[in-house]
């Protein structure tokens, strides 16, 4: 299977070289838009807080009087071949299937910002001009070669070696990379002499407590020290999910992995009952990304069922860059 998942990564890297190439050799032609685009992505396949940075940025903006809106392909939604959008005046967010999982918890995070959605990330961001918002962040937008970027921003953890979607030199493409605080220093020193002329800052995962689903109420993470837990999700490095509840003192008794994106059909609900019931363990402990996709789900009535909630620590420098660099208009 690795080798199988090195080849389609050595496949897609080629491609996207070669996209890459035709743009910036005008061979096909990026769109500009009328409004300020903030790109977020990375070069690795999933796994690297682009969502949870975008949440971050888009509360910042709105702080700042600004009004963002989120651009999104909507993957694995129904909305992702035929575009929809999410405005503060619907009062409501459609069904995660709908979205897709991560617009829907960017929704739910950030009511008050503009939810553009569909593979036509052109379209949605001349959309978003159209109603009035005055920026748009762009998720997972450093392979989306057709549109004109103003700041291209990529985070990468060097800590580990992932599989790419596209070669370490593209990151000398960016405008900004944001690197893993707790990552290896020679690694570190030795990727910032090769980004002559890029601005780098540095990130860290910054857990802040467990919220039960369907609540807002946010429980310090000693509350389930003493608890018997049973953790598991469905995210594309799984690894990095249960070193987070590791740092945070929570060693589940049993760990479940399953697919990025997972949808949790009902084959997947009786291997967590299952398990639950063998091991009488106490709570369920899951991703807020998955977490979306269990809301109000029957099988776990009984079960207290909490996510993690995360939050980025980033140097204050990086915001400072971001702000220096593009031309945002309050509306």
């Amino acid at each position: 299977m690795k080798s199988i998942l090195c080849f389609l990564s050595l496949f897609y890297r080629a491609g996207s070289r070669y996209m890459r190439f035709l743009y910036e050799k005008n061979i096909k032609k990026q769109q500009s838009v009328p409004i300020p685009v903030i790109s977020i992505g990375n070069i690795t396949f999933g796994g690297s807080e682009k969502t949870p940075l975008s949440i971050k940025l888009i509360k910042i903006l709105l702080e700042k009087g600004f009004k963002p809106a989120y651009i999104s392909r909507g993957y694995k939604g129904k909305w992702e071949k035929r575009g929809g959008t999410v405005l503060p005046e619907h009062n409501q967010v459609p069904y995660w299937k709908t979205t897709g999982d991560e617009p829907y918890m960017t929704a739910r995070n950030v009511p008050e910002a503009g939810i553009f959605l569909g593979k036509n990330r052109i379209a949605s961001c001349l959309n978003a001009d159209k109603k009035g918002y005055g920026v748009a962040v762009l998720d997972d937008g450093f392979q989306y070669y057709p549109l004109k970027k103003d700041l291209d921003i990529v985070l990468h953890d060097i800590s580990k070696k992932p599989l790419l979607r596209e070669s370490l030199s593209a990151l000398n493409k960016a405008h900004i990379v944001l690197l893993k605080k707790n990552s290896p220093e020679d690694k570190k020193a030795k990727l910032k002499s090769r980004l002559q002329g890029i601005s780098v800052h540095e990130y860290s995962v910054s857990p802040k407590g467990f919220v039960k689903i369907g609540t807002n109420q946010l429980l310090a993470a000693d509350v389930f020290k003493q608890k018997k837990i049973l953790a598991f999700c469905g995210i594309a490095r799984p690894e990095r999910f249960k070193k987070t509840l590791e740092e945070m003192g929570i060693r589940p008794a049993a760990f479940l992995k399953f697919p990025d994106h997972y949808d949790y059909p009902l084959t997947a609900m009786n291997k967590i009952m299952e398990k639950h019931s063998s091991l009488k363990t106490d709570i369920l402990v899951t991703t807020e990304k998955d977490s979306v996709k269990l809301e109000g789900e029957n099988r776990f009535k009984n079960i207290p069922v909490y996510y993690v909630k995360i939050d980025l620590d980033i140097e204050q420098g990086f915001f400072d860059r971001i702000f220096s660099s593009i031309n945002l208009q309050k509306q």
